[in-house]
């Protein structure tokens, strides 16, 4: 499952860029910066992968480039769970 956390920007902002992106997944709004608190991201965008038992197992900072390189982080998490 995918969801993205927006920490700040109003909900019409966040509405603009899922309709223009077309991104079909919840984007929830943290517009008082709790969730981004929680989950210290001090950098945007930061991407968090959590397992299917709420641990997180890989954090990336920054932009994902390339689509491989979101399937190599996904490819060695299962790797591990099937370990």
């Amino acid at each position: 499952m995918i969801l993205a956390v927006n920490l700040g920007e109003p909900a019409t902002k966040v509405r603009e860029f899922v309709e223009f992106y077309g991104l079909t997944f919840p984007v929830l709004l943290d517009s008082q910066g709790k969730v981004g608190m929680l989950y210290n991201a001090r950098y945007i965008p930061t991407t968090y992968f959590v397992d299917n038992d709420g641990i997180i197992r890989h954090i990336k900072t920054g932009a994902f480039t390339k689509r491989s390189d979101i399937d190599r982080v996904l490819m060695n998490m299962l790797m591990k769970v099937e370990s």
